[in-house]
């Protein structure tokens, strides 16, 4: 990717290390069972990534079952 570019990530986090609902918790839990690699990441901890990479936050808006559809856009890109 260029220097200009937007990162959107769909799907369901905890925040500041909790669950927003019983069902994510139970999603985290399961995905833990099969692997203990997988399940809900925290929001601040892709946050703070994407900003080593260059992004800043652009948006994070509420979707449907307790997901959130978060942006990241680098400097000057629209």
């Amino acid at each position: 990717m260029g220097e200009n570019g937007l990162l959107l990530v769909y799907g369901p986090f905890k925040e500041n290390g909790t669950f927003n609902g019983a069902g994510n918790a139970a999603f985290d839990a399961d995905l833990r069972m099969r692997n203990h690699d997988w399940g809900l990441r925290d929001r601040e901890t892709l946050t703070a990534a994407a900003i080593a990479q260059g992004f800043e936050v652009a948006d994070a808006v509420s979707m449907p079952a307790n997901n959130l559809l978060l942006a990241y856009r680098r400097p000057g890109s629209c």
